[in-house]
């Protein structure tokens, strides 16, 4: 999984498909999440590029995409958004974000 920051965020969603994780160290349902994330990342590795940015760092995105919640799923392809999730709790929910933007 790759870690987004600053310029690298828009280089990453900007082609192809990729699935962010805006999320922070401290959330405690971030880290529940985390090895969901990871089993998609794995899955779909020659697919989609799965990513996490760190809204404590990354303030200004945040706020770019509403970010209310965290953590909050939104898969992009070719630097659009194609679907949000706030309520991922299963790694179906992810694959149904992926098969529908394809």
């Amino acid at each position: 999984m790759i870690k987004l920051e600053g310029e690298s965020f828009d280089n990453i969603t900007s082609s192809g498909t990729t699935l962010v994780v805006f999320g922070a160290d401290w959330c405690g349902h971030c880290q529940v999440a985390k090895p969901i994330t990871e089993e998609v990342a794995s899955k779909y590795e020659n697919i989609i590029t799965v990513a996490e940015l760190n809204i404590d760092d990354d303030r200004e995105i945040a706020r770019r995409y509403e970010i209310k919640s965290i953590p909050t799923f939104i898969l992009f392809k070719d630097g659009r958004v194609m679907s949000r999730n706030d309520n991922v709790r299963q790694v179906e929910a992810l694959e149904n974000m992926i098969r529908d933007a394809q």
